[in-house]
């Protein structure tokens, strides 16, 4: 009996050792739709018996594709969202990506061999007491392989909470490809959340968490600052104008989340609007003391998670995401790491805007070759399992 010619394709696929991959996200911003096209080449095993050496990344092309503001306004509405617009953001969100990745693919002038999308988290359990652990994140893959004629996969946190995890994070099986060497290092990422990894521990361990908010009350509390004027505080010259309330920060700094001891994991249903809200209420004004307050904040849970929960001492801390922007919060950063140096990951090849869409795109590509690639000792997941699901073009 003849296989299926998508069998055969998948078989072809997965022999080739080079693939053109496109990474796709939207983070808890709901900003954009970044893509990055890149080229993962798989390194020949010399033995048997050795581990497959780690492939090469090589990042062709990086678009962001902003949201239409009609559809970003219904994905905030957070809780709020009924069956319908959760069935309906499912078809649209995956138009749109299917869109992205089709204009960030021509820009570039090339084909693809395969797709890894993450979606758009619109619910995560955030491990709230008597919470289920439940996590979605919406963007049809079917939509996206058929639009682009490209096999896809996706729903990547699915499989983690299956087997027991938190669904999230899952950019440290990546940042072990890209980043790990033998030395102890913090790789961040602050997107509208911080998260870290945890590198090059003794005994070969990963570790990596969600440490709290980052972007996500920064960037709500700019556009409330600048009347709207202002999506973000560029460069942090909003917060570097005000002063640090002593007693809010202190307020602040006793949130419970904080002190939860790893797999931990969080969102936008945390660190959302209710949060900025519930912030400015006890407060009672919006201007740049309370920015600045904020900023700080973000700056010492990010620092003080990686001295607290790393096992041993960390040599240096690499930082990407939106976040790596804000000059006067690396400041900040650097301010309560110490002695524990803070660079970019661009200096390492890794582009602060990429390192998501990179993760994605590698994510995919190990999925592929039917490797494992999640982290139990980041998720708290019982096994290692092949994250995400396959959508095929036809």
């Amino acid at each position: 009996m003849t296989p299926p010619t998508y069998l055969a394709s998948l078989t072809e696929l997965i022999a080739r050792p080079s693939l053109i991959v496109a990474g796709a996200m939207s983070g808890t911003s709901v900003d954009s739709v970044d893509v990055g096209i890149c080229r993962i080449t798989q390194s020949i095993q010399s033995h048997a018996a050795t581990p497959a050496p780690r492939p090469t990344v090589e990042l062709l092309s990086f678009y962001r594709h902003d949201y239409p503001a009609p559809l970003r306004a219904r994905i905030l509405k957070g809780r709020d969202l009924g069956v319908a617009d959760v069935a309906e953001l499912h078809v649209l969100i995956g138009r749109l990506f299917a869109e992205a990745i089709t204009e960030a693919s021509k820009r570039w002038g090339g084909k693809l061999d395969l797709i890894g999308s993450h979606g758009q988290t619109i619910y995560h359990h955030s491990g709230v007491s008597d919470t289920l652990m439940a996590t979605l994140q919406v963007g049809c893959g079917d939509i996206i392989a058929t639009k682009t004629g490209v096999l896809t996969i996706f729903d990547f946190r699915a499989k983690d909470v299956a087997v027991g995890g938190e669904g999230a994070p899952l950019v440290p099986h990546a940042d072990e490809q890209l980043f790990g060497n033998d030395q102890c290092r913090a790789i961040i990422n602050l997107g509208g959340i911080a998260n870290i990894t945890l590198l090059g521990l003794s005994g070969g361990d990963i570790l990596g968490f969600d440490t709290g908010p980052a972007n996500a009350p920064l960037d709500r509390l700019a556009r409330k600052i600048t009347l709207g004027t202002a999506e973000l505080d560029l460069d942090g010259s909003l917060a570097r104008q005000g002063q640090i309330q002593q007693e809010l920060l202190n307020e602040l700094l006793a949130d419970p989340y904080l002190a939860r001891t790893p797999p931990k994991s969080t969102g936008s249903e945390m660190y959302g609007d209710e949060f900025v809200e519930t912030i400015i209420r006890r407060f009672g004004r919006v201007d740049v003391d309370l920015i600045a307050t904020m900023t700080e904040f973000v700056a010492i849970s990010v620092a003080d998670a990686i001295i607290r929960f790393s096992p041993q001492p960390v040599h240096e801390a690499i930082i990407s995401g939106g976040g790596a922007n804000n000059r006067f919060l690396m400041e900040r950063m650097q301010h309560h790491l110490g002695t524990i140096p803070l660079s970019r990951s661009d200096d390492r090849g890794i582009p602060s805007h990429a390192r998501e869409v990179i993760a994605f795109a590698l994510l995919a590509h190990d999925a592929l070759r039917g490797l494992p690639t999640s982290k139990p000792s980041v998720t708290g997941a019982h096994k290692a399992v092949r994250l995400g699901s396959f959508a095929f073009p036809d």
